[in-house]
């Protein structure tokens, strides 16, 4: 709904499209809150390893969502995810 410039009060339709994006946007904002928490910092004149560095981090955080989708397992949080000694019949 928006106001029309003299005042008046119009609805306007949302596209399908839109609506779509924004109720996965949610899933977004998580990776990138889990990302920025425990983000590998790197500082570096090259530009190639900054972009190395963030798709290290990307990398981690879809390793760790994948893991708890498939696992079941909701109560770890990323930090002890990242701690785990893993070996082949799970983790410790």
């Amino acid at each position: 709904m928006t106001r029309s410039e003299d005042g008046e009060k119009v609805t306007i339709r949302c596209p399908l499209m839109v609506k779509d994006y924004n109720s996965s946007m949610g899933y977004v904002d998580k990776a990138d809150q889990l990302k920025s928490t425990y983000e590998i910092s790197r500082k570096s004149k090259k530009w190639w390893h900054r972009i190395i560095w963030h798709f290290v981090d990307v990398a981690v955080v879809n390793s760790f969502t994948i893991f708890t989708e498939r696992s079941g397992v909701k109560t770890i949080d990323l930090k002890t995810f990242l701690n785990c000694k893993w070996t082949r019949r799970g983790f410790h």
